[in-house]
């Protein structure tokens, strides 16, 4: 999950000086923020589906919203390979909270 986020941060890195500073620095700070969260407990595995829960509802949902946002206001701006990096990130970070949920589902039933 870790290096999906970094990825994310290093495409969105790319963008600097291409006047999206105003989407691009709530996305940035949004990643720091999950960042934080999952740093915050990793050596807490007792927090662990808390947190996965609610990173991958509200989270990917906000995540989504800020992207599509810097889409949107970077239509004329983005290149393909930009558009690709932010497709991939994306999908590796969708790909790391599913995963996450369905092992913690699987291997840990009992859990809320």
């Amino acid at each position: 999950m870790l290096d999906a986020l970094t990825s994310l941060g290093w495409t969105l890195k790319a963008l600097q000086g291409k006047g999206l500073e105003d989407v691009v620095e709530p996305l940035q700070a949004y990643l720091n923020q999950i960042r934080q969260q999952v740093l915050a407990i990793r050596g807490k595995p007792k927090e662990w589906a808390q947190m996965w829960a609610s990173i991958s509802v509200d989270g990917w949902q906000e995540l989504n919203r800020l992207i599509l946002s810097l889409i949107k206001s970077g239509a004329q701006v983005l290149d393909i390979p930009i558009l690709k990096s932010l497709r991939i990130d994306a999908s590796l970070i969708h790909y790391h909270l599913f995963t996450s949920n369905r092992d913690l589902d699987m291997l840990l039933p009992w859990l809320p």
